[in-house]
């Protein structure tokens, strides 16, 4: 099997009236979902382009975004998920940048085709691009192949004990990676896929709601929002759910809070998945054990890589660090991406080649800092200024490329902080050039740059920003900032 859709047509011919995906008032098998998708794909065939042409695809919670992706694929084009409520600054800058020779709003069926530009050739193999926060101000394209996600669903899926019968949500915006992970592994494994609609996932209590009522067994969270779903969940006392699984990934997990759901959902499994964007969504497997959030350890268990990727903790040089001590996590394997789109320099600095037992190998240095105890690996945190909340991979750097657009600000700083009941937010310290400005203002003005889940919940303004004794900005004396209300 060397493509994605093959899945589809192996799940058509051996179960073809088993449930594949659905939503509220909707439900496809997998006879129906091949049918819609080759009916959908034969218009883009139609278009002519190159295999692995970049498509774009403007993405909400719903069936037909699915439909659509899949059908950009059957094409043999690779999709490019563009999230329907990023400002049109985004959303213009991915689809030039990826060079996208076509726009579809699957809410109509429209396909606008885009005017012929210079655009870089994506590797044939390539399944899709998915955008992430860039350090200098401008978001970084992902280009991941076919082989990557099968190489990830054949090496993942056999450590659970998944069932054809499950029903699994696909809860994360198509933007983001885990949304991969969510719609492909059911569909390999035969089971269903329920999309979590914006009602549900602005609300716990819903989605708990959701969860009891389709039955679903597989629930894969960021530990933010698994956080607040055992809120709703101890707010009902706890009621007996039909889950056999749940996933974490995309942040770090706080220990107290896995504690809790172990102690009051014992016969509910957690699975603690570290990953990254350019390694297919998850590189490590690490199901959670009282034992394991009991221990001394401030640092996260992420257990042990997938078995077709190898992870190395290498120092600055490359060059591996002693067992215990503490390094950057690079992988080499299968599911390493393909690379960035039109980023020659950043591919140069974070795929690349380590001497690995005399031979050399193909690396994606991830930035993220861990140690070994013996197989184990824990997480540590960030090697540079890059964010994650609520799951997602932030630069602060493409935040504060948007605020210094501003008219008013002269500097600014964008930093990672906790909230009042330990979640993380972003918060932003603005230098003004003496105009006045607000809050409110800053945060209209950023609506047209950035996503939402970039906006900073607190700005506090100062008169300078603190710097440290080589010139840089000392962003630990940035946080002391930060006491006040913004």
């Amino acid at each position: 099997m060397d493509r994605l859709t093959e899945l589809l047509y192996a799940r058509a011919d051996s179960d073809p009236d088993g449930a594949a995906l659905g939503e509220r008032g909707r439900s496809l098998t997998y006879r129906q979902l091949l049918v819609d998708v080759v009916d959908r794909a034969a218009k883009l065939t139609a278009l002519g382009y190159p295999p692995a042409t970049p498509v774009a695809v403007s993405v909400t919670r719903d069936i037909d975004s699915v439909l659509t992706i899949l059908a950009v694929l059957e094409a043999g084009y690779a999709y490019v998920p563009v999230d329907a409520q990023w400002p049109s600054a985004r959303r213009e800058f991915v689809l030039a940048d990826v060079g996208a020779a076509a726009f579809i709003d699957p809410a109509t069926g429209q396909v606008t085709e885009l005017p012929r530009c210079a655009r870089t050739g994506l590797d044939p193999s390539t399944a899709y691009v998915l955008y992430t926060s860039g350090s200098t101000g401008r978001p970084k394209g992902v280009a991941v192949s076919h082989a990557g996600v099968l190489s990830l669903l054949q090496s993942a899926t056999p450590l659970f004990r998944f069932k054809a019968s499950d029903v699994w949500t696909v809860f994360h915006s198509l933007c983001f990676d885990f949304s991969v992970w969510e719609l492909w592994a059911p569909l390999f494994t035969g089971a269903r896929a329920v999309m979590v609609g914006g009602r549900e996932a602005r609300s716990p209590a819903r989605l708990c709601d959701l969860v009891r009522s389709e039955r679903v067994c597989v629930l894969n969270l960021v530990p933010s929002l698994f956080h607040r779903f055992m809120d709703a969940c101890a707010a009902r006392e706890w009621p007996q759910l039909p889950l056999r699984t749940v996933v974490l990934g995309g942040e770090a997990i706080d220990r107290q809070q896995c504690l809790r759901w172990i102690r009051h959902q014992p016969h509910v499994p957690l699975v603690n998945m570290y990953g990254i964007t350019e390694a297919t969504v998850h590189t490590t497997f690490k199901r959670l054990t009282e034992d394991d959030l009991s221990g001394p350890s401030a640092h996260t268990p992420i257990g042990r890589p997938l078995d077709t990727l190898d992870v190395r903790l290498v120092d600055e040089a490359g060059a591996a660090v002693a067992p215990g001590r503490v390094g950057e996590i690079a992988i080499s394997g299968a599911g390493v991406a393909v690379g960035y789109v039109n980023n020659p320099e950043e591919n140069r600095r974070r795929f690349v080649e380590l001497d690995v037992d005399g031979t050399r190998a193909r690396y994606f240095r991830t930035g993220d800092l861990a140690r070994s105890e013996g197989l184990e690996l824990f997480y540590v945190g960030r090697a540079d200024a890059q964010l994650k909340v609520n799951g997602h991979r932030i630069e602060a750097g493409e935040i504060e490329a948007a605020l210094r657009a501003h008219r008013a600000v002269r500097d600014c700083a964008v930093l990672g902080t906790a909230g009042p009941n330990g979640t993380a937010r972003l918060a932003a310290l603005i230098v003004t050039d003496g105009r006045e400005v607000t809050p409110a203002e800053l945060r209209t003005h950023l609506l047209d740059h950035v996503p939402t889940y970039m906006i900073p919940s607190v700005i506090t303004f100062v008169d300078a920003l603190p710097l440290g004794e080589n010139g840089k900005l000392d962003r630990t004396a940035c946080g002391h900032l930060l006491d006040g209300p913004g």
